[in-house]
């Protein structure tokens, strides 16, 4: 065939060609990437070890197997091959399909699942509490691939806590590399002794993404931290080994935040509720001594009268009793009150003192925060996920991440 063609052309041709040469035959593969559409169209991939064809059907056939078809069970598609012909892209058109079991990525994350939870890597009694004020907290991510999972992380801890001092190493969280660079991560953070809390997250993914988190070596790994370790992977449906495994699991790294971190706004709250209390706990100290002295007056005042209606001689002596017990009574209470009104004075002077000095340190917080001197227009410089303080700590070529108060940034040392 010679001559020149359209595109269109082109693509009409192979599309009638495929069509007739692979009108009705069947495809065995594993299933991945299953997708439903509102319209009740399916899309897939059927894939083997070596390779991967999209798949397609229209006509909500496939809805039957709702309940049986998802990502890595292994079936026969029956159809014809065609090609879409806008994008030039082959695809299988699926008109039934047959179950023949489960694939290989699923059976193998089973395994490994029941071998570690059999070792009691799953327990709840392995697992670490986390400390109420978690200052410095390290995140293992990809700013590359989940840029907006570590954004979502820091403006909610921004929001909530925004005392804390965050750090990033930067990993690869799917491909090849990517189980290896967690677990370099993960030794980094366990090395740091400043280090409360780390926190491993990304966004969500296809099973082939999130393989590197459901790796037996990075479950180890995240089993012998020494530190609190928090595994926010995906969205809710996406439960990864590492999410068992780890102390604490959020299914978002916004939730991830909320969990480790408390609320600014609740700890002003519950300090407002400790100096009410305390007010009211002197207010009713003053209630109680006033009343004791009330009542004792009123029982000698009884005793006179009991006095003064049995004996009419006796008047002289029971007023001289009133008068020195009320005496009595009047001086112990004006030294009580006097003792009281001092304490008071003293323990509010000390409310005030210390009232001031949380707010000062609140603020201190706040000036002396990395977030504030972002905002002065300063960044932070990392080189491989590591804080450069000095020029000795880089070399000419050197890949370096700033910080900016709005986003990262990749530069190369031209000199220095």
């Amino acid at each position: 065939m010679e001559g020149v063609f359209t595109v269109s052309e082109i693509n009409n041709n192979i599309s009638r060609l495929l069509e007739e040469n692979f009108y009705d035959i069947g495809i065995e593969g594993e299933i991945s990437d299953y997708k439903v559409q509102s319209q009740g169209w399916t899309f897939f991939s059927l894939k083997d070890s070596k390779s991967i064809i999209s798949c397609v059907n229209f006509d909500k056939k496939l809805l039957k197997y709702k309940d049986i078809i998802k990502d890595g069970v292994k079936v026969v598609g029956f159809g014809y091959l065609t090609i879409y012909e806008k994008t030039g892209k082959y695809q299988f058109y699926v008109k039934d399909l047959k179950v023949i079991g489960s694939g290989d990525i699923y059976a193998q994350i089973e395994i490994t699942k029941q071998k570690l939870k059999e070792e009691g890597l799953f327990s709840a009694e392995n697992k670490k509490n986390i400390s109420s004020f978690p200052l410095n907290i390290g995140v293992i991510t990809s700013l590359e691939k989940s840029s907006m999972a570590y954004k979502d992380f820091c403006k909610t801890m921004e929001s909530r806590f925004p005392i804390a001092n965050i750090y990033l190493y930067d990993a690869n969280v799917q491909g090849k590399e990517a189980e290896k660079e967690i677990i370099q991560g993960l030794e980094y953070f366990k090395s740091q002794e400043n280090i409360d809390v780390i926190v491993l997250t990304r966004g969500g993914g296809s099973i082939e993404d999130l393989m590197p988190f459901n790796s037996e070596s990075v479950a180890r790994s995240i089993f012998n931290s020494t530190k609190i370790t928090v595994s926010a992977i995906g969205h809710e449906g996406d439960v990864t080994i590492s999410d068992l495994v780890a102390d604490i699991r959020a299914s978002t790294p916004t939730q991830a935040a909320i969990l480790i971190s408390p609320d600014k706004k609740e700890l002003i709250d519950k300090l407002n509720k400790g100096i009410l209390h305390i007010q009211r706990g002197v207010q009713n100290m003053i209630e109680i001594k006033q009343t004791a002295i009330a009542h004792n007056y009123e029982k000698i005042k009884g005793i006179l009268d009991k006095f003064y209606n049995k004996k009419q001689q006796t008047l002289y002596e029971g007023v001289h009793i009133l008068q020195s017990k009320s005496n009595e009574v009047i001086n112990s209470g004006e030294l009580i009150l006097k003792e009281l009104k001092n304490k008071i004075s003293k323990f509010s002077y000390e409310i005030e003192y210390k009232l001031k000095s949380i707010k000062e340190k609140f603020k201190m917080f706040e000036l002396f925060s990395p977030e504030y001197i972002l905002k002065k227009g300063y960044s932070i410089t990392y080189k491989d996920g590591k804080l450069i303080s000095s020029v000795n700590d880089v070399n000419v070529g050197d890949m370096l991440q700033l910080q900016l108060k709005d986003g990262n940034i990749k530069s190369e040392v031209i000199e220095k």
